[in-house]
């Protein structure tokens, strides 16, 4: 428990940072977002240091703070000593310490200084392990240290699990200091609930312990793929917090930790990666416009580039042998060989651990025995058995294949210095001469397609070269934890199955309405959806019953909405005794505002410019509340559902924090009249800047005793399922209160948000694994069907603007997942069967009736909100038509007759 103060301490200065420099689940590496998500939730290392305290707590009897966060946060701004009473804290001298100050709310200079150079509880204990080790060696000649290190290194990567016998047999050729510490620092036995009988079996893969997990042995390893890590676009990325963290204070004189021959290294490593960070966004700006928009939000890898660069489409239209079509591919692998062969020399020009671990990876990844290939061979990657393949590819002969990998390597090692189109333009007639694939004519753009290929490659070898020494620096306290990405725990991993989409990986970019590229490494892990239906059979395999699990949710029944469905049931439907009527008096509004500056138009947030969108929140609240007591929403007040005397109040929905204090703001300077009526929600947590009228979601509920307050200006999203605001006082007790929603927005997705592609896949996952086959042959074949049509819609995504008018086939579900938020917001206006009245202002909703025109279920997102709840209250199965009755009528019937949209049956 030593580790508690300090465990303690570092998680108060982490949301310290996250609050005010910001955090978010993916990791960037350049640029500047501009609408910033929500933060993320805890990290493990939260958690962790969470665990500590409620272990502490609970061993001396007393109550457990440690579970919430706020609760935890909140009690630090009092002594140490009062409410955590442990020999920690006492020997340390700790009992007066407060964490956080209670005045500015702030982390105290105690807090900093306890956690300075904590790199994590888990850290922490590597970290003594390490030194323990490092302490044994000191013992033993350098030369012999220096040997028994790599072996024991070696020993310890290959066998996370071994048997008692076989570490025995290595320990023989160590000395007793060294082999007692790998003994008994390095490993612990295995836990009971890991051994199956006698034994536990081991992965192929990774050498670590299989578990049985829905009748299939699982490797307790987490996988290697990437959910979601921004190469570009946000203030917080890799590249930027290298630059603020690591290089800047080199710069500027605060340089004492470069000392160290791995700093130095390190720098100019992550010098490199931000030089291909940087030349992959220059690529992009300075492509032609044509190529750049058809490669816009298109999942890019290697393999894919060089597909297009040399495709079989149009190979086939002219080719009818399928040999001569089976050429052409081999002829393409043996190519993809070749470059993947280059590109690895040319980003770990040193060699190196980065370099042999990826190499092993891609031949344990191909099926190949880490011993088939010489350790020359196993570091450059191109032994004479890859040499044979290709050439038995490309059909040539071995020495061609070295001649022409030698060529390729040298061209790309140029360029690859030298930056140059000159350079580029060498590399690209290298790849136009590959064997069995040089066409008559150079494809158009195919210059255009060398750049992208080379930056692409060269940017995701560079990170993962620079990927380990990132922890390094963490662990140093010089680098923040804003450069980690997220990703699904191991144990969940291990419970759920991979998706239909496999472990696919690549770099996506986007172009903003200003320019900016925004450059993502985007990867699918698992399938997590499917704890829902994993999460019973838990403990049935060692002959349990496995736990009983009742989910309940409502928005996990609209079948168009492939993120929220859950393809299960319902088997029970609860339902409110004496339920009223009081929503069939709900009205719905389509209201788009004139432009101030041109009646002829009216306020598009959606789908505006960046740059242009605060004017129009702006103009937006100042004309639904100028004209004093005749304004739309002083009239609204005055009239929606007013009883006896006791009238309903108001809301401004947004899309994000940052809009909700500009327009607070903003109502505050022009409408003095307001200044005090007006409630905004700002971003939650103890350290949160105060506000004398701003709340937090915690405090949301409070509003139901605040008398004093007519409008509220909250982000949709950002208020969390069950909180209702409701009286708290009067005749109107526990009716809501918010009676008139305005939908300044229409709520849309980050363009370089994957939820919707996640949704869709996650969708076809399930419904596979939902199926039954005949034989294994037969779901074999299925699951290679079903893989192959996911692909294409993963394709197809990729390459779509977030936009239902845009995406086709696609609009249906995503404008249902949409609605999921949307119909919870209104919700929240109906609370004690209230009727709600809502005002949809921003003219996106329906652009072609906001001037006139009828609109289409394409063109306009209520409309197809419509028609999906229609055919939903008309479903063919009577229990769900019936589920969905109960559900979704109260939103049907306003929408049916909203006012003011045009529809093409007028």
């Amino acid at each position: 428990m030593k580790l508690l103060p300090v465990a303690l301490a570092a998680l108060v200065t982490r949301q310290a940072r996250q609050v005010f420099m910001g955090g978010g689940a993916s990791s960037m590496v350049s640029g500047v977002d501009r609408l910033r998500a929500d933060l993320s939730g805890l990290s493990d290392e939260d958690r962790r240091a969470m665990a500590l305290v409620s272990r502490a707590r609970l061993a001396e009897g007393l109550s457990d703070i440690g579970a919430e966060i706020h609760q935890l946060l909140a009690i630090c701004k009092q002594p140490l000593g009062e409410w955590l009473p442990v020999a920690a804290v006492k020997d340390a001298g700790l009992n007066s310490v407060r964490l956080i100050d209670p005045e500015d709310r702030m982390p105290t200079l105690e807090a900093e200084e306890l956690a300075v150079g904590f790199s994590g509880v888990t850290g922490l204990l590597e970290e003594q392990v390490f030194a323990a080790f490092q302490d044994a060696l000191s013992q033993q000649p350098v030369k012999d240290a220096n040997e028994y290190y790599s072996q024991a290194r070696a020993f310890v990567v290959r066998n996370p699990v071994i048997q008692r016998s076989k570490m025995f047999r290595f320990y023989g050729g160590l000395p007793t200091p060294v082999w007692t510490c790998i003994d008994q620092q390095f490993y612990e036995p295995v836990p009971a609930s890991l051994v199956a009988g006698d034994g536990a079996t081991l992965c192929g893969h990774c050498g670590n312990i299989m578990v049985v997990s829905g009748g299939a042995l699982r490797c307790t390893t987490a996988g290697r793929g990437t959910p979601l890590m921004k190469l570009s676009g946000d203030s917080d990325s890799v590249w930027n917090r290298l630059l603020l963290d690591l290089h800047a204070p080199a710069a500027q004189g605060r340089n004492a930790f470069i000392g160290g021959t791995s700093i130095a290294t390190i720098m100019a490593m992550s010098g490199r990666f931000g030089q291909a960070a940087e030349r992959l966004t220059a690529g992009i700006v300075k492509s032609p416009k044509e190529f750049r928009d058809e490669y816009s939000r298109k999942l890019l890898t290697g393999l894919s580039l060089i597909a297009d660069m040399f495709p079989l489409s149009r190979l086939a239209a002219a080719v009818e042998d399928e040999e001569e079509v089976q050429a052409h591919l081999d002829a393409r692998q043996g190519l993809e060989r070749i470059w993947d062969y280059a590109a690895k020399r040319v980003a770990f020009r040193e060699g190196g651990e980065a370099l042999r671990h990826l190499n092993e990876l891609q031949r344990e990844d191909d099926g190949e025995a880490s011993g088939d290939q010489p350790p020359a061979a196993a570091s450059s990657g191109m032994g004479d058995s890859e040499v044979s393949k290709i050439a038995a590819q490309m059909h040539v002969t071995p020495d061609a294949v070295r001649a022409y990998a030698a060529e390729v390597l040298d061209a790309l090692d140029t360029w690859d210095r030298e930056g140059t189109d000159e350079y580029l333009n060498v590399l690209a007639r290298v790849l136009l001469r590959a064997p069995g694939l040089a066409p008559a004519k150079e494809p158009k753009f195919f210059t255009e397609h060398v750049r992208l290929l080379a930056n692409v490659t060269l940017l995701v070898l560079q990170h993962f070269g620079l990927g380990p020494h990132l922890r390094l620096l963490n662990g140093q306290g010089i680098l923040g934890d804003e450069v980690f990405e997220s990703r699904p725990s191991k144990e969940l991993l291990g419970l759920v199955p991979e998706s239909l989409a496999g472990r696919l990986s690549g770099v996506r970019y986007t172009v903003g309405d200003e320019g900016d590229v925004d450059i993502a490494h985007v990867g699918f892990v698992g399938t997590p959806r499917m704890l829902m239906h994993r999460i019973a059979q838990l403990g049935r395999d060692s002959g349990d019953t496995g736990p009983a699990v009742l989910l309940t949710s409502a928005t996990s029944l609209l079948q168009d909405s492939p993120s929220y469905h859950i393809n299960e049931g319902p088997h029970y439907v609860l339902r409110r005794p004496n339920a009223g009527a009081g929503w069939a008096d709900s009205r719905y509004f389509f209201l788009p505002l004139k432009d101030p500056y041109d009646d002829r138009q009216r306020l598009f947030f959606s789908g505006s410019r960046v740059s242009r969108r605060e004017f129009v929140l702006k103009a937006m609240a100042t004309e639904l509340l100028e004209g004093g007591r005749v304004s739309k929403v002083e009239s609204a007040l005055a009239q929606n559902d007013v009883v006896d005397g006791v009238d309903r109040k108001a809301a401004f929905v947004v899309n994000s924090y940052e809009q909700c204090e500009m327009l607070y703001d903003h109502i505050r300077q022009q409408f003095p009249a307001w200044r005090d009526r007006v409630r905004y929600l700002v971003r939650g947590g103890v350290l949160a800047s105060a506000s004398e009228h701003g709340i937090t979601a915690s405090e949301v509920e409070r509003l139901g005793d605040d008398k004093d307050w007519d409008l509220f200006i909250f982000p949709m999203s950002a208020i969390g399922r069950g909180v209702n605001i409701v009286y708290k006082f009067g005749p109107r007790a526990d009716k809501a209160m918010i009676g008139s929603l305005y939908f300044l927005t229409r709520p849309h997705p980050r363009s370089d948000s994957l939820g919707f592609l996640q949704g869709v896949v996650g969708a076809a996952s399930e419904a596979f694994d939902q199926a039954s086959f005949a034989s294994p042959e037969e779901a074999l074949a299925a699951m290679r069907a079903r893989r192959s049509e996911v692909s294409l819609k993963v394709a197809a995504l990729l390459r779509l603007p977030q936009a239902s008018r845009a995406l086709g086939e696609f609009g249906r579900p995503f404008v249902a997942d949409q609605m999921i938020m949307i119909l919870q917001t209104i919700g929240r206006a109906m609370r004690g069967d209230c009727p709600a009245f809502v005002y949809f202002v921003d003219a996106a909703w329906a652009p072609k009736s906001a001037n006139g025109q009828p609109d289409n279920n394409r063109t306009s997102m209520l409309l197809m909100m419509r028609r999906i709840l229609d055919d939903c209250l008309t479903h063919p199965d009577a229990a769900l038509r019936d589920c969905y009755e109960n559900l979704y009528r109260s939103f049907y019937a306003p929408l049916a007759a909203i006012s003011g949209l045009k529809t093409e049956d007028d």
